[in-house]
């Protein structure tokens, strides 16, 4: 990760002008090294720089089972969270709450 971080950083010169490309570029890391982490069980702590907006996708939590939730990375339950109505969600709510937050919709 520290390699891919580094090339990004050394390869600003080469980039377009275009700020989007970095942040693209970015954002493509960050989802994957998250879907990774989430897959083998550690904590994803990769930083590659400023990334794009999330794209806020909406699940229907009553039309999964609890282990479709329990499932799902933690990035995933607070962009699908984040926005409810009656939902109070911050850094510091850990995975579990999220998790039972979702399944009391």
């Amino acid at each position: 990760m520290n390699l891919m971080r580094e090339t990004l950083i050394e390869s600003d010169a080469d980039m377009t002008d275009d700020t989007r490309v970095h942040n693209s570029i970015n954002t493509f890391l960050t989802y994957l090294m998250d879907q990774y982490a989430a897959d083998f069980g550690y904590e994803n702590k990769a930083i590659f720089g400023p990334t794009n907006l999330p794209v806020q996708r909406t699940m229907n939590f009553l039309n999964m089972t609890d282990t479709a939730i329990e499932a799902l990375s933690e990035t995933q339950l607070r962009q699908s969270l984040a926005g409810r109505r009656g939902i109070s969600i911050n850094e510091h709510t850990h995975k579990k709450e999220l998790i039972q937050m979702a399944k009391n919709l």
